[in-house]
């Protein structure tokens, strides 16, 4: 409508008549007539009815009936009452899309935007389409094809399914559905689909309909495929090659590999083995005879077996190596002596043509190595020499008259040149020649030089002669003789003196002559000569002339060719004389140096003591060690002679040492320092300018040091000394001394020490300890003092140097010894020396005492130990924890930090008071621990720490108890609030409870922490290990945040499912709100938590119980004896712990409501037996007398808090079920005696027959012609037992039932030569349990006997079974057992019944030999799980848990005694583990593990050897298994040596005690 504005004028024109006709009905949407999905399912069309519908395009906006969503669409009309709407659809919810399986109502409609109306409720449902939502595809696969499972929904099982997917092109397949929305796509081969790709779905179709799917794309799986091929040489000599294939998912067995050579088109094929899921070999002939050939390359083609293709990857090939050059034959040819040299004439392939070759041998049987040289002149053939005899070593190439063995050829253009096996050649022998003639040396100071001689072929203990001339003079003939110990030829000529030498100094000789003896024809010798060396310098003498005075010595030395002006030097050392003053003073080494003027004879002047360039001493024997040219050559030295003597030492003043004044100042002690102090000593005298002071005394104190006093004083008296004055010591004025003085020694009078200033300062930052200070003058380093104080406190102080003294540390502020920010005087200070003197100030001075430190924190180190401290009452040593605790006491610190930088332990009782806030907290990135002593006379206080209306907050730190009784208490809070923090709490060692201590499993009030209208809060803490309980709580409040309770028992030995976490009474409360493990997270947390009356917040479910929570089992019954009048109840079940356990017997009315009920309590007292699981219970009838009799009495056990257990078991039935089940008794009173007059009957029969078998054998013994006698042909069945016992010098007992033996014996030569089958020997009795045992009879024939055994006593149950089975030893089992099975195979050839060896089918007799179980019957109903009690019959389905891989497919044909080497190798790994194999599965998994080549592991098998064999026995190729005699002699090697080391027993509870051997029965069979 138009508005005029304001201000405006507007003219209305007024119109006479204005017509219009409305409409008879508006436009509206009444219903939805239907509605249907297109065939790709993307749009839905909905056809609306309407009235008065306008035309033109629409839109129409619906909304979802269970949300806000809409979602618009376009309505096109049909006629004016019809209409319909096209809407996209989708499984996700958005405003432009309908979610499929959602119900929709339409919220508005319009047409040319004209909205029209919409009736309520117009609502329709979009259908759910056939949609597929996953392809399940196998990870990997290992084999020629795999499945593609199709998971959808609304997927109709009708019609065939068309799968389209796309890689690089479209594939379509056909698949069905077959129920519930699943389908299978075969895939692999022989399909267009596969392995390893990445597949686009691009359609699925059911027939002409589109079939949603969510999922677009999948990948198959990567299936057996062969990568690569690789070759290496087999053999060493190169004549075969192994191929090594590398795959993925390859699967083990035998295979062929098919390949032709490149560029050929003859196929060869070999076996291959693949041994793992990656690799895999096989080899061929490549030399003699070759299915391949050197350096060619080969084409794969396949690898196949019959079940299975490989995938190969594209262009596979593999290529040999080429030919290697090969050295085949070698000859030797020996020539002339002079040449020395052998010719040879090689023989080989594919060498180098002109190629120069080095051929290495070996001296048959040796590792000396020889090379020599080689040319080729062809690739076949070739020449070369070597050298037999050089006169070096090096030049020497091979040797005569000896064999060699080649072992390496080189070429420097070949790398490897093969050797044929076994290439040997010999070199000829070679006459006696002389190869060398040397000096060895020189004897006898250079008078007599050593000939050495070497040769070949030289004869042992025999005399040569040399002859040495000079021109063609003969000088001297040289006699050589062979020395046995250096096996050497040696020989000497005399060089020294002149008139006997038989050879010259210098001169040069030539070897002339060599034969055996005078007369003997000369022999081949090298030519070589020798020249004997120059005469060598000597010293020959010594003799030495004492000077005027007393400070040198003249020597004079005789000599020989010595250099006239040439510098020597010798070293002497000099030994002191008996009776030298130095005799104490140990040898004395000097060097002597000299410049000689003569070649024969020179002086040498010594000086000795005191001068300074002395060399030699006094009163010592000197002897020349060795003598040579300044750095030059030696000089020899003759030993007798060449000695000298220095004269004795007078005594003598050296040097002084230190001046002390005494205590009262009238003294000074000079120390002086000389030699050869004897007893007396005199006097000294001192000068100072012109005045001679001498002194009062002289004490000698030893050989080197003595004492001097003078008189001191500071006023100037002339015959004093006088402070800081330097004096000079002298010779008495008159020069009489007989005591010597060195010149220049000065003696410093010291100036008397004093103190003048104090300090204190703290030692350590807590302000426990502290140091005094003290400061002064002219003070001696090392005296000590004691210093009192106007306290009367006295320390003691060292002098560290002339200005500084301190103490050592000094507690202070503890003990009341030194008092925190005190002034104090030092009043006196006295020597500990009463000759140390001292002189103090003329007035006390003073020093202040530091305030105390503001500390709130310590460190607990525990390498800082305390142990010079005791804990209170305890005996044992303070901790560093104890210390600091009691540090931070006795400093009143109310609000301490103990950070822990290792871990510490607590003794001493921590005593947190009123006010007081305690953290104790992890100071560093370890674990540190605070251990708490164990249970002895020096275990730690309790309760060990005690909180008194305080906080004590504990973070990050373990708290271990070393082992505690259940009365001893950790924590113990009144009134107080606790933190624990990420940190454990436990005990190291538990305390087991007996049988008899009842009350100590149900009264438990006190646990390890105690709470007391305490606040605890714990964070992530775990409590482990705490037999007396972990927190018991009477009122406050426990805070549980993501913690840990777990093993908190009372190990209690015959009830181990009580628990001790936490125990709540009166008006606590308890808020959990989370827990991170342990027992509070079970399904059923039995013992968890008990309440007993407070109040439990939590999430968790069951977060409370009772103390535990019994189970009933239908297996329990009643029996009612109507002598006694009482019913022998046995109660099954679970957790059955005699804590406020009763059983409620209630009386059931027909209509299944309770009459009434008695409650009788439970209590080991009154059950004849109870366990966890079983309780036999006598139940008299005058107990229950309140209980209607007619009526059925169901029983039920109560616990806890009145709670009852669910199910219940009938205690009698009413009574006219009780009068039907006795009417059905009575008629069979006759049962029992038909039975007893049949077995009689039936014995009497057996016994004939047993009779007439023992006439007729007898008859046969008797005549071996009248044929063997034939066995009866009913099939029966057999056991066997071994006599093979636990002792090898042990026979083993026959245990015969009442029916004796059974059947005839046939001996074992009968029974091998007849080939009788076992199960043909004997018939099972009635109810008895028969088995085999081999032995001996009367004539010494081994026999075949039987005897019963209880069918309890088994490996299994010995190993596994209750808590009362027998010792078993590990060693001697493991023997048994393998014995047992060698020897039933060697002397029963039919033993293929040992198919079932298992532990249940190993028995064991009272005299503990070992039985087996032979071709039973199999039980009707087999266990699934391993079961308590072992029995033939029930065990059947469960010893496939040791059965061997091939045992699946018996059919195809299998080595019986190759399967009973791996189900032995089994059980040997259960005897030696304790652990049934396979344990965590039932028997069809294990042995589908078994079948997949998964065996036991061997880590924990020791010795190596052990776990060796048991690897072999486990092997999943039979052919690889060894031998059971190769089993039976390696194991009884592996236990021998076992033997030494001591024997093992397995450790199983409750042992019996072994059977005294008087008991024991007489074995009446040997060991087969």
């Amino acid at each position: 409508m138009y508005r005029p504005q304001e201000g405006i004028e507007v003219n209305v024109r007024l119109i006479n008549q204005i017509t219009f006709t409305t409409p008879t009905e508006p436009p509206r949407l009444t219903s939805v007539s239907s509605y249907s999905l297109n065939g790709k399912k993307d749009r839905l069309t909905i056809s609306f009815n309407g009235t008065s519908l306008p035309e033109g395009p629409g839109n129409i906006k619906v909304k979802q009936t269970d949300s806000d969503l809409l979602v618009e669409g376009k309505l096109t009309r049909k006629s004016p009452t019809e209409c319909t709407a096209v809407i996209s659809t989708a499984w996700t919810e958005d405003t432009t899309h309908l979610s499929f399986g959602k119900r929709y109502s339409v919220e508005s409609a319009t047409f040319n935007s004209i909205e029209i109306l919409v009736d309520s409720d117009i609502s329709f449902d979009v259908p759910n389409p056939a949609v597929i939502t996953s392809f399940s595809v196998p990870a990997e696969c290992s084999s020629n094809s795999f499945d593609i499972e199709v998971i959808g929904q609304n997927l109709p099982s009708s019609g065939k399914y068309t799968l389209t997917l796309s890689d690089s092109h479209s594939i379509s397949i056909t698949f069905s559905i077959e129920t519930a929305g699943k389908g299978t796509v075969k895939a692999g081969l022989p399909t267009a689909v596969q392995f390893g790709r990445e597949y686009s779905v691009l359609s699925v179709t059911n027939g002409d309909d589109h079939v949603l799917f969510n999922q677009t794309t999948f990948t198959t799986p990567l299936g057996p495929t062969l990568n690569s091929i690789s070759t290496d040489w087999k053999s060493p000599d190169k004549k075969e090659v192994i191929l090594t294939l590398s795959g993925l998912r390859m699967m083990a067995g035998e295979y062929t590999l098919t390949f032709h050579e490149q560029g050929e088109t003859t196929n060869l094929t070999i076996s291959v083995t693949i041994d793992t899921k990656t690799t895999g070999s096989g080899s061929a002939v490549i030399y003699d005879g070759p299915k391949l050939n050197y350096g060619t390359t080969y084409e794969v083609l396949s690898l196949t077996s019959d079940t299975l293709h490989f995938a190969l990857a594209p262009s596979l090939k593999f290529t040999t190596d080429p030919e290697p050059a090969r050295l085949t034959s070698i000859s030797c040819t020996r020539l002339s002596d002079e040449d020395r040299k052998a010719d040879f004439t090689v023989g080989g392939r594919m060498m180098t043509i002109d190629g120069q070759y080095t051929i290495a041998v070996n001296e048959t049987g040796t590792s000396v190595q020889r090379t020599f040289g080689v040319a080729m002149s062809s690739t076949k053939e070739g020449t070369g020499s070597a050298v037999l005899f050089s006169q070096t070593e090096e030049e020497m190439e091979l040797d005569y008259a000896t064999e060699y063995e080649v072992v390496g050829v080189k070429n420097p253009c070949q790398s490897q040149i093969l050797i044929e096996p076994n290439l040997k050649f010999r070199t000829g022998s070679e006459p006696t020649r002389l190869v060398s003639f040397s000096i060895a040396g020189y004897e006898e100071k250079q008078k007599k030089v050593k000939f050495e001689m070497a040769g070949r072929v030289l004869h042992r203990i025999k005399l040569f002669k040399v002859g040495l001339s000079i021109s063609s003079d003969l000088k001297h003939t040289v006699l050589m003789a062979d020395n046995i110990e250096t096996e050497k030829w040696e020989g000497s000529a005399a060089l020294f003196p002149s008139s006997v030498a038989e050879l010259e100094y210098g001169k040069t000789y030539t070897v002339s002559s060599f034969k055996m003896g005078d007369d003997a024809a000369e022999l081949f010798f090298e030519g070589n000569s020798i020249t004997i060396g120059s005469e060598s310098s000597r010293l020959v003498k010594i003799a030495n002339e004492d000077d005027e005075g007393l400070n040198s010595t003249t020597l004079t030395l005789s000599s020989r060719v010595l250099t006239v002006g040439g510098k020597y030097e010798m070293k002497v050392t000099g030994t002191p004389l008996p009776s030298s003053s130095s005799s104490s003073n140990g040898n004395h080494e000097t060097t002597l140096t000299f410049k000689a003027t003569s070649a024969t004879e020179n002086t040498v002047r010594l000086t000795l003591y005191p001068l300074e360039d002395a060399i030699v001493k006094y009163g010592h024997s000197y002897s020349v060690d060795w003598m040579k040219v300044v750095d030059g050559a030696s000089i020899l030295v003759e030993t007798e002679g060449c000695v000298f003597v220095t004269p004795k030492e007078p005594a003598r003043i050296c040097s002084w040492i230190r001046a002390v004044l005494n205590k009262d100042r009238t003294k000074v002690t000079i120390s002086l320092e000389g030699r050869a102090f004897a007893k007396p000593l005199g006097s000294i005298w001192v000068s100072l300018g012109d005045t001679f002071l001498e002194s009062l005394s002289m004490r000698r104190i030893s050989e080197t040091l003595c004492e001097a006093d003078f008189p001191v004083s500071s006023n100037g008296n002339p015959l004093s000394m006088k402070y800081e004055e330097a004096y000079t010591l002298c010779m008495k004025p008159d020069g009489k001394n007989t005591l010597l003085v060195d010149n220049g020694i000065t003696v410093h009078i010291p100036a008397p020490p004093s103190f003048t200033e104090v300090k204190f300062n703290f030692t350590n930052s807590l302000g426990t300890g502290c140091i005094a200070v003290l400061t002064g003058t002219d003070l001696v380093v090392g005296t000590e003092y004691e210093v009192t104080l106007n306290t009367s406190y006295t320390f003691l102080i060292m002098v560290k140097s002339s200005t500084h003294a301190e103490s050592s540390e000094m507690e202070i502020g503890v003990g009341g010894t030194i008092t925190y920010s005190t002034h104090v005087l030092i009043e006196t200070i006295e020597p500990i020396d009463e000759e140390s003197g001292i002189v103090l100030t003329p007035s006390p001075f003073s020093g202040q005492i530091p305030a105390r430190p503001n500390v709130n924190e310590i460190f607990v180190d525990s390498e800082t130990g305390h142990n010079n401290q005791t804990c209170g009452d305890l005996s044992r040593p303070c901790s560093t924890m104890d210390v600091a605790w009691q540090i931070m006491r006795k400093l009143n610190v109310f609000a301490p930090t103990f950070s822990l930088l290792n871990s510490s332990s607590l003794s001493s009782q921590m005593s947190i008071e009123s006010g007081m806030s305690v953290l104790i907290q992890n100071g560093t990135n370890s674990e540190p621990s605070l251990h708490i002593p164990s249970s002895t006379p020096e275990s730690a206080t309790s309760p060990l720490i005690v909180v008194s209306s305080a906080l004590l907050n504990i973070q990050n730190i373990d708290l271990v108890v070393g082992s505690s009784d259940p009365s001893f208490i950790l924590i113990s809070a009144s009134s107080s609030k606790m933190i624990l923090k990420d940190g454990l709490i436990t005990v190291k060692t538990e305390t087991v409870l007996s049988r008899n201590e009842m009350e100590d499993l149900c009264d438990w009030t006190t646990g390890l922490i105690e709470l007391t209208e305490t606040e605890l809060n714990v964070t992530n803490n775990r409590f482990f290990n705490i037999s007396q309980g972990a927190i018991s709580m009477n009122g406050g409040e426990l805070n549980i945040h993501g913690s840990i309770f777990t093993n908190n028992s009372p190990n209690h030995q015959t009830f181990s499912s009580a628990r001790r976490n936490i125990v709540c009474s009166e008006d606590g409360t308890v808020r959990i709100e989370s827990l991170s493990a342990g027992d509070g997270t079970l399904l059923h947390p039995s013992a968890w938590m008990s309440s007993e009356g407070c109040s439990i917040e939590s999430t968790e479910v069951n977060v409370a119980s009772p103390l535990f929570v019994p189970t009933l089992s239908s297996d329990s019954t009643s029996k009612f004896d109507k002598k006694t009048k009482s019913f022998t109840l046995t109660i099954e079940g679970s957790v059955l712990i005699p804590c406020s356990l009763f059983l409620k017997v209630i009386a059931m009315r027909r209509d299944g409501t309770e009459s009434n009920s008695i409650l009788i309590p439970l209590t080991v007292d009154s059950a004849t037996s109870f366990t966890e699981t079983k309780i036999v219970f006598t139940l008299s009838s005058s107990s229950v007398g309140s209980l209607d009799n007619s009526l059925e009495w169901q029983g039920r056990l109560t616990f806890g808090n009145n709670q009852t257990t669910n199910n219940s078991f009938v205690i009698q039935q009413n009574s006219s079920d009780r009068l039907a089940q006795s009417v059905k008794d009575n008629m069979k009173w006759w049962i029992p005696l038909v039975v007893v007059l049949s077995c009689a009957l039936l014995a009497l029969i057996l016994v004939v027959v047993l009779l007439m078998r023992r006439r007729n054998k007898n008859k046969g013994r008797k005549s071996e012609n009248d044929g063997e006698q034939e066995l009866d042909q009913t099939e029966y069945k057999i056991d066997v037992l071994n006599a093979e016992g636990n002792n090898d010098d042990h026979q083993n007992t026959v245990i015969t039932s009442n029916h004796n033996h059974i059947h005839d014996n046939p001996t074992i030569s009968e029974y091998s030569s007849k080939a009788y089958d076992v199960t043909k020997l004997m018939a099972h009795s009635a109810g008895q349990a028969p088995v085999l045992i081999m032995g001996e009879d009367h004539f010494g024939q081994p026999t075949i006997e039987t005897t019963l055994v209880n069918s309890q006593d088994t490996l299994f149950n010995r190993l596994h079974g209750r808590e009362d089975r027998p010792e078993l030893n590990i060693h001697q089992a493991r023997l048994d057992v393998v014995k047992a099975v060698e020897t039933l195979f060697s002397h029963v050839p039919h033993a293929l019944a040992l198919q079932r060896l298992s532990p249940h089918w190993v028995f064991y007799t009272p005299s503990n030999a070992v039985c087996f179980r032979l071709n039973d019957d199999p039980p009707s109903q087999a266990p699934t799980t391993i079961p308590t009690q072992s029995g033939p019959q029930k065990e059947m389905q469960e010893e496939k848990r040791w059965s061997a891989p091939e045992e699946e497919n018996r059919e195809n044909g299998i080595d019986e005694k190759k399967v009973t080497v791996f189900r032995l190798g089994l059980i040997l790994w259960e005897i030696t583990t304790g652990q049934v194999p396979f344990s965590e599965t039932d028997a069809v998994n294990a042995q589908r593990q078994l079948g997949m080549g998964i065996v036991p592991r061997m880590d924990s098998i020791e010795p190596v050897e052990l776990s060796t064999l048991l690897t072999e026995c486990l092997d999943l190729n039979p052919a690889c298994r060894p031998s059971l005699d190769s089993v039976v002699s390696r194991l009884e090697s592996i236990e021998e040596r076992k033997k030494e080391e001591g024997v093992d027993l397995l450790e199983l509870p409750n042992r019996q005690e072994p059977q005294p051997e008087s008991r024991k029965p007489k074995p009446t069979f040997q060991h087969i």
